[in-house]
């Protein structure tokens, strides 16, 4: 049995890296989305840390919304980053980070984040927030700039 290969010029350029000490190896695909996965990972680092601070009593309720969301956030991005047709799993993204800005900022003002680690959270936010839009705006220019053949366009052309 032979496998199929593709040619290099196709293939997504992928480096290895292996941290010492470890035996898993890494794969990180030379794409955009990289940047925002690893944005996203870093928040959910500061978020955990915040929520393991909060009152025992709110942990379970507010704790895990705030969690969730996070995850579900680094799961679009992930899966926009692996799809075809990138707006609509990038708009229910930017959807998501605004659902999960809502409950930091509930949590805020019930004092269950300190100021500082929300001012850090909200900062983190914006530049996630910030990096998802443009690249929603990059696939909507894209996407309209590609020209649709309908028949009557096809009679226009011939």
């Amino acid at each position: 049995m032979t496998r199929k290969t593709r040619s290099a010029a196709t293939e997504p350029h992928f480096q290895r890296s292996q941290s010492k000490g470890e035996k898993t190896t890494q794969i990180q695909a030379d794409h955009h989305f990289l940047p925002l996965g690893q944005k996203c990972e870093d928040m959910i680092h500061l978020a955990l840390d915040a929520i393991d601070r909060m009152p025992r009593a709110q942990k379970p309720v507010i704790g895990k919304q705030i969690e969730d969301s996070m995850w579900q956030l680094l799961e679009l991005v992930t899966r926009a980053g692996r799809r075809f047709h990138k707006s609509t799993t990038l708009e229910d993204a930017v959807i998501a980070l605004d659902m999960l800005r809502a409950k930091v900022r509930r949590a805020h003002k019930r004092n269950l984040i300190s100021h500082g680690m929300y001012r850090e959270w909200a900062r983190q936010n914006d530049s996630i927030g910030r990096d998802l839009g443009a690249w929603y705006k990059h696939e909507r220019e894209k996407k309209g700039t590609q020209r649709k053949t309908t028949p009557s366009t096809r009679a226009e052309a011939g």
